[in-house]
Parts: structure tokens; C-alpha cells; sequence
């Protein structure tokens, strides 16, 4: 099994057992992750929604990232991502969220920043924080 397809069935896994909720804030990644878990079967126990917010407004208006974050830090950045995944949860009444953001390419950015992703996903207290990069293929 595919080491991101290993990922995602602990995940399923786990939330299944322990009866959490999983909402995605996705930009670069297009949705690919909620296809990824959706695709599972049971994931209706514990998928509550996702949101692609490919622009800023989107970003600003659906998952409630400051404009001003944005200004500061840019959309790839830890500020921002964290500011979509807590706005997801939020919003989805979830226990969990995931949100990534990133430069997807093929063009735009620089050859280093094509495909990458920042995500996040926990409890958002500062032990349940999950930040990393990775590349978009690997979704």
C-alpha cells in the first residue's frame, strides 16, 4: 500500500473508531483529499464537509482568514493555513480539519515552490497541532 494511502486509512481508522468528525480546507490540493477520504467506504461516519477556497476571497469570506494574514505572511504560510483550518472546523461543527495550501503549478511560483502544501489538522489545542510540507503528487 501507497504510504499516502496508508496515512488515510489510519485516519479513517482512527476517527471511525473513536467516533471524531474530519472536515478539509483545500486550495492547491482542489479537493483531493476530501476525494481521497470520500472514496472510503464509511467515511459518512465521520466526513463532515469540505471547501475548496482557491482564492483569497474565498479563503477570507468562507473560511474567515484575515485579509490582513493574508497582506502579512502571504498564502503559503503557517499563519494562513492555520487560519483555514481552524475557520473549517469551525464552521463544519468538526472535530478535526485539514487545510492545505500552496503553490500547485505548473506554472507561477518558482520551480522549488511548485507543489507544495502545507497542511494542518488537529484538535487546535498546541499538542494536537500538525503542521508539514509536502508535495502535491503525494496526495
Amino acid at each position: 500500500m501507497p504510504r499516502a494511502q496508508l496515512i488515510l486509512q489510519i485516519v479513517h481508522d482512527l476517527l471511525t473508531q473513536r467516533h471524531l468528525t474530519l472536515a478539509t480546507a483545500e486550495s492547491c490540493t482542489g479537493g483531493a483529499i476530501a476525494a481521497r477520504f470520500t472514496a472510503m467506504p464509511g467515511a459518512s461516519a465521520y466526513f463532515r464537509c469540505g471547501v475548496v477556497s482557491y482564492t483569497v476571497e474565498a479563503k477570507h469570506d468562507l473560511l474567515g482568514v484575515s485579509l490582513d494574514d493574508i497582506d502579512r505572511y502571504g498564502v503559503v504560510s503557517e499563519p494562513v493555513v492555520r487560519a483555514m483550518a481552524e475557520g473549517m472546523r469551525r464552521t463544519a461543527h468538526a472535530d478535526y480539519a485539514v487545510a492545505t495550501t500552496g503553490v500547485a503549478g505548473p506554472a507561477g511560483g518558482t520551480p522549488r515552490a511548485l507543489g507544495l502544501v502545507l497542511g494542518m489538522g488537529g484538535d487546535l489545542r498546541p499538542s494536537g497541532l500538525l503542521i508539514g510540507k509536502m508535495h502535491k503528487d503525494s496526495i
